[in-house]
């Protein structure tokens, strides 16, 4: 059987976290003290009735006899007021501010908000080929060996050119669509969770279907459909149900040596834009270019890494 590992890589979309992002509730100010109607009320005559003013404003001012006390007690419940309107409207605003934040944070795990830039994949124990979208243009990188993956073809288009390709490749050139009497295929990958969501396949499904791009298995019946497999579900037999274990500690668990990196599948499309400049809390100084390379690197050796989780867990492999 012939079988073929396969990942891809997400990211936001900020166009659509932003049109899916609930709308905020309007402003509501606090019940505020007036200034103006305090002004109004001292200049109304030679000497204010203090008393008086802070009646009408609610200010309390218990057993207070003293004018001018009761001036200062005014005087405060305002600067009092007023401050905590600040400290309402920054609330407001930070909420809204952290409310897109946790939107882009989670965008890159929804078809709905997400964009894929990247897939990689390896046919049995051949090379390492990557498709990956740098802003309008796309490109297809093919490697061996550590080294850096090389160019092979390239072209103008994003995301929905990156998928096209991707299918051309795999279920047209590679005629990984199944037929009565062939072999059958299996495309594996890993989502690191054991709920078989799939997360690759219907990220592909979906943004295929969004972008109009025909999706080249659902022509066929499913009988003859290639195999999907999650391996994390098969590693994680009889493990609870909603467990979960990424690619890098099964491999560490199973003695399957592997490469340090900075990169995680959550800051991966970061590193291939070379957005981690600067970024403090990460502390990479590395440039652009070299940003690049080491998602390139995290990527091909995802699927690396996939083939000999493969390898331990079913005898007859590739």
């Amino acid at each position: 059987m012939s079988t073929f590992f396969i990942d891809l890589e997400t990211r936001p979309a900020p166009e659509r976290v932003r049109s899916w992002l609930e709308p905020q509730a309007p402003y509501e100010p606090l019940p505020l003290l007036d200034p103006e109607k305090l002004v109004d009320q001292a200049l109304a005559s030679d000497a204010p009735d203090w008393s008086k003013i802070a009646k009408s404003l609610g200010v309390r001012c218990g057993n207070l006899k003293d004018e001018t006390k009761i001036m200062e007690k005014v005087l405060h419940a305002l600067s009092e007021s007023a401050q905590k309107e600040v400290e309402h409207l920054a609330r407001y605003e930070a909420d809204a501010i952290q409310a897109e934040a946790d939107a882009f944070s989670r965008a890159a795990l929804c078809p709905r908000t997400a964009e894929i830039f990247m897939i990689q994949w390896a046919e049995n124990d051949g090379p390492v080929s990557i498709l990956c979208q740098d802003g309008n243009k796309w490109e297809l990188r093919r490697r061996r060996d550590s080294a850096l993956a090389e160019i092979v073809e390239a072209g103008d288009g994003g995301e929905e050119a990156i998928i096209s390709a991707f299918f051309d490749a795999v279920f047209n050139e590679h005629g990984w669509i199944n037929s009565p009497g062939k072999p059958k295929r299996a495309l594996v990958n890993w989502t690191g969770g054991n709920d078989r969501s799939n997360f690759d396949w219907n990220m592909l499904l979906r943004r295929a279907l969004a972008l109009g791009i025909d999706v080249p298995w659902l022509q066929q019946p499913r009988v003859l459909r290639p195999k999907f497999l999650d391996l994390t579900p098969e590693f994680l037999e009889h493990d609870k149900w909603n467990s979960f274990c990424s690619l890098e500690k099964a491999c560490k668990e199973l003695g399957i040596p592997t490469s340090s990196t900075p990169v995680t599948g959550a800051t991966c499309w970061k590193f291939f834009e070379g957005a981690m400049q600067g970024d403090q809390s990460q502390r990479i100084p590395v440039e652009a270019r070299e940003q690049k390379r080491l998602a390139l690197d995290y990527a091909a050796q995802d699927i690396v890494l996939l083939r000999e989780i493969y390898s331990r867990m079913f005898t007859k492999t590739v």
